[in-house]
């Protein structure tokens, strides 16, 4: 592991077994089968004596002559020639063994730590073949164009809780190898049209917990291959039909805790890739007619926490082929017998928490392959013969937690 000291040196520190048994392979390099490095200090400026032990000599071969050998040896032991040997028996470049003073590198899973360092800027001197980068909990307040282009490497950057209210168009331009952008929990307003150009690669963005009052059209275009979005936690009011034009591939969508006071349906149609959405915490009162259209892959559906929702219409789930719907936490005062009437394919259903009194007789038949049904913490009453005919699959009933008047009151009569 690579750190640096209060004095600005740098260590180098190899143990255990992966010490003691080392293969170099390659182009012009020793075969090695045993070597033991305990450490090695080395300073910026090149002057610092290598202290480097090794023992096994007589095991090392080399594939071409025992002069070779015998020149790695010198160069070994030659302590002013320290960046040889560090090319020679680790193979890498002088770039790469570059790490910011306050930060902590590992040169054995290439990552870079920087979190939690009192930061207010990204620092400079980034090992150039890092491929993760943690910046999280710091105090970073924007980010400039291309700030990251030299990491081309990198696979996972964490912004998470800092104070960024400002990114610049393509400030993520040059991360072609980016699969994982966190930038949650910081002071963002807007998303410029093409901040997140050169994002191709990206799978996972977590922009949730920031301050976001709308997406624009287009603001996630470049990011063909997404397949997970969380966008919870802002302060969204409206989201552009065509903001998420480009999200081919997105799988999942988390739009948690915002203003919206409709269901964004153009902008979600764009999705057609989309497997689960969670909507969770919005001021919604009614489901509209085809709210979801066009969602045709859409398998899990998660309303939860609406306490303004009272009723669905009755084609507001037409076209969907949902396995999976939670309506949990809302103020539904009946089952919505007629909205859940076309979701054949249908395993799952919560309406846990809702002012629900019965199940009425002969509605729920055309859902034919319900296995569990969860009416967790209502107001339950009465079941209805006939309540789950033709259900063959049928399995659970979940009525725990149930606040009943009248069982209270046969409970309390001797």
């Amino acid at each position: 592991m690579f750190t640096r000291t209060e004095t600005g040196r740098w260590e180098l520190e190899v143990r255990g077994a992966s010490a003691e048994e080392h293969i170099v392979r390659g182009s012009g390099f020793l075969e090695v089968e045993r070597l033991n490095v305990t450490k090695c200090i080395f300073n910026n400026h090149c002057t610092q004596h290598t202290n480097l032990k090794t023992s096994g000599y007589e095991n090392w071969h080399h594939k071409s002559t025992l002069e070779g050998g015998k020149m790695f040896m010198d160069l070994c032991g030659w302590w002013g020639a320290w960046t040889v040997l560090l090319l020679w028996c680790i193979n890498l470049s002088a770039a790469d063994l570059t790490c910011p003073q306050k930060c902590t590198c590992y040169p054995d899973t290439l990552e870079v730590n920087c979190s939690s360092r009192h930061l207010t800027g990204v620092p400079e001197g980034l090992p150039n073949n890092a491929k993760r980068l943690d910046l999280s909990r710091n105090q970073l307040k924007t980010l400039a164009r291309r700030q990251f282009s030299s990491l081309s490497k990198l696979e996972d950057l964490d912004l998470s809780e800092n104070i960024i209210s400002m990114i610049e168009v393509e400030t993520f331009q040059g991360l072609k190898n980016l699969r994982y952008l966190r930038i949650k929990n910081n002071r963002l307003k807007i998303l410029p049209v093409g901040v997140f150009s050169g994002l191709s690669n990206l799978r996972h963005l977590d922009i949730s917990e920031n301050e976001i009052l709308v997406f624009l059209d287009y603001t996630f275009r470049d990011m063909i291959n997404l397949q997970q979005l969380d966008a919870g936690e802002n302060d969204l009011v409206f989201i552009s039909q065509r903001a998420f034009v480009g999200l081919q591939a997105l799988k999942e969508l988390n739009v948690d805790r915002s203003n919206l006071t409709s269901i964004p349906t153009e902008a979600l149609s764009q999705l057609q890739s989309l497997t689960k959405l969670r909507l969770r915490k919005l001021t919604i009162s009614v489901l509209p007619n085809n709210a979801f259209r066009r969602l045709h892959q859409l398998r899990t559906l998660q309303i939860l926490h609406w306490p303004s929702l009272e009723t669905l219409t009755s084609n507001s789930l037409v076209g969907l082929n949902l396995t999976t719907l939670i309506l949990s936490n809302c103020n539904l005062s009946a089952i919505p017998y007629a909205a859940l009437r076309p979701l054949t394919y249908l395993q799952y259903l919560d309406l846990s928490y809702n002012p629900i009194t019965s199940i009425q007789g002969n509605l729920l038949g055309e859902l034919l392959r319900l296995q569990e049904l969860h009416l967790v913490g209502g107001n339950l009453l009465r079941i209805e013969p006939g309540a789950f005919r033709g259900l063959v699959q049928f399995r659970l009933l979940n009525v725990s937690s149930i606040v009943c008047p009248h069982w209270k009151k046969a409970s309390s009569t001797p």
